[in-house]
């Protein structure tokens, strides 16, 4: 992303197209997508990595565009994709495809993996604040619930 002048000399360039392995460029417009987060301290996208639009990755940048890490997102991947709190926890939400039933795995960047969370809602929709924003079309209108993320271990 580079920061256009009117002179058109650069102010600064994130996130360079060579992080990413050749193919499908990074970004993608898809229509109620939402691919970038910014917190106080951070700024998360969700990048398309490879070949193939359903291979992505979270990728985290601090305010000044250092990079501060990249993780594998599974293939299955759905709307609305990474979720990030004010807290910079960041959730993201899959389908098990045996039971077809909604999961939510939360980033432990320690180890640099997704790990399943229990939560009370079904389908995570958002983050306001610290707390988590579940969403569900019972009637066909959506009805949005808050609950505090689940304790971290």
């Amino acid at each position: 992303m580079a920061t256009p002048r009117l002179d058109r000399k650069e102010t600064g360039a994130y996130l360079p197209r060579s992080l990413f392995a050749r193919g499908l460029e990074p970004g993608a417009e898809e229509w109620q997508e939402r691919r970038i987060t910014v917190t106080s301290d951070r700024v998360g996208i969700e990048a398309i990595s490879e070949n193939v639009s359903n291979q992505r990755e979270w990728v985290e940048l601090d305010l000044n565009g250092v990079l501060k890490g990249r993780w594998k997102l599974s293939a299955d991947g759905e709307f609305p994709g990474v979720v990030l709190t004010a807290d910079n926890q960041a959730y993201v939400r899959r389908t098990d495809r045996e039971t077809r039933s909604s999961l939510v795995f939360r980033l432990n960047r320690s180890t640099s993996a997704w790990e399943r969370v229990d939560v009370p809602g079904r389908e995570i929709y958002g983050a306001d604040g610290d707390k988590l924003v579940f969403a569900q079309w019972p009637d066909g209108i959506m009805h949005l619930s808050w609950y505090p993320q689940p304790p971290i271990n």
